[in-house]
């Protein structure tokens, strides 16, 4: 089943007393029918408009694309005389940009330092990273991410919070990975 579910404490009662399915999992539909025949109040209403699942990294980047197209641009940090910003750019407080270029739209959040790198369109970087010598691309970049001397641009890419890419500094360059869930990582 495709939809939100905005639920008030009766569910709680509803879960409760349910019984997982055959699949061995509570299933939704059973909590609803629960609520109905216990008479609570049970309404839905249809979407007519546009709606997108964000099921997948795919998904979410179009999702950030779609939200992106209606920012307006919103200067809260620091931009210095070096940097050049194009397009719709929101920089976020005690942000810095340091000699880098930004083309919109682009989101970065609060206290995340830009330097020395590009922020292309379609890019929404969290609070508090640090992007450094580096390219990033229609990416979503959560909070607390730190991106350092990267060789290559990074596109089309989700990395979570606290995520952290650097360049190797081992002779011969080698790779070490810490990969969560559902991780999936190219290289050439």
């Amino acid at each position: 089943m495709t939809g939100i579910y905005l639920y008030d404490k009766n569910i709680f009662e509803a879960v409760n007393n349910i019984k997982p399915s055959a699949r061995g999992e509570l299933e939704i539909s059973d909590a609803h029918q629960y609520l109905l025949d216990k008479g609570f109040d049970v309404s839905y209403s249809e979407i007519t408009g546009w709606w997108k699942d964000t099921g997948k990294p795919s998904d979410l980047l179009d999702a950030n694309r779609l939200v992106l197209d209606n920012i307006k641009s919103d200067f809260k940090g620091i931009v210095d005389e070096s940097s050049t910003i194009s397009g719709r750019v929101q920089i976020g407080e005690n942000s810095q940009v340091i000699n880098s270029n930004i083309r919109g739209p682009s989101v970065i959040g609060d206290n995340t330092i830009i330097k020395e790198s590009y922020i292309g369109p379609y890019s929404a970087i969290g609070k508090g990273c640090t992007i450094s010598g580096s390219e990033v691309e229609y990416s979503i970049i959560m909070d607390g991410c730190k991106i350092n001397q990267v060789q290559r641009r990074i596109e089309s890419s989700l990395l979570g919070n606290e995520v952290e890419i650097l360049r190797s500094k081992a002779k011969p360059a080698t790779h070490r990975f810490m990969l969560g869930d559902q991780s999936r990582i190219e290289i050439e």
